[in-house]
């Protein structure tokens, strides 16, 4: 019998920051795997084991900056990136997409979305808490789609930062009113942004 073991560890840094980093176990039988852990500097966590996922507050001074020249091309690559989770997640699909197909491909390519991401972080935005949303929806993705955890609400939560930060930095351009969820370090609110986290230490002592 497979046993998952998630381990979340709060580290408070300097000032306000603060890391959520959740570590995957697996126990199989008699035998079980355990991640060295080190830190290698006052503001990162890193472990040596396969999944390892870190959760940051940010505390960048500006929520938004672009990269010279670089601002439409961020603007769209966010849009696009929307559009895909609203593809995956929207009008209660997240409750009926398999996990197994999403990670194979069948509704996106999902390297194809982290790259998209990654580019969008570190190509163009410039010095922001933009980057840090941008991260912690990968995160959030990552985490969510991994076999070993495959959860629905950390899937709508990276659904719900893309789609605020979309919303916030790039407007509303279809009619209706649109729920923001307030949970982008750029845009939101401490209360949105907490119960983000703690959703992350409920599901650490749960499983």
């Amino acid at each position: 019998m497979m046993k998952i073991i998630i381990t979340v560890l709060l580290l408070i840094t300097v000032g306000a920051g603060a890391f959520f980093y959740i570590s995957l176990d697996r126990e199989n039988g008699e035998q079980q795997e355990n991640a060295g852990e080190s830190l290698n500097s006052e503001n990162s966590v890193r472990m040596d084991a396969e999944e390892d996922y870190v959760f940051e507050r940010s505390e960048r001074a500006e929520a938004v900056a672009f990269q010279e020249n670089q601002e439409e091309a961020a603007r769209e690559k966010l849009r696009s990136i929307h559009r895909t989770m609203n593809e995956l997640t929207g009008y209660g699909r997240v409750e009926t997409f398999r996990f197994e197909d999403l990670r194979e491909g069948e509704y996106h390519d999902p390297e194809n979305l982290m790259n998209k991401a990654e580019k969008l972080k570190g190509d163009y935005l410039n010095d922001s808490r933009a980057v840090d949303d941008v991260s912690n929806f990968m995160t959030f993705y990552n985490y969510a789609s991994d076999p070993a955890v495959e959860d629905r609400m950390a899937m709508r939560y990276a659904h719900r930062i893309i789609h605020d930060l979309d919303y916030e930095m790039n407007g509303v351009e279809e009619s209706g009113e649109i729920q923001i969820y307030g949970v982008t370090e750029a845009y939101g609110n401490d209360e949105s942004l907490q119960e983000l986290y703690e959703y992350l230490l409920d599901a650490g002592e749960t499983l």
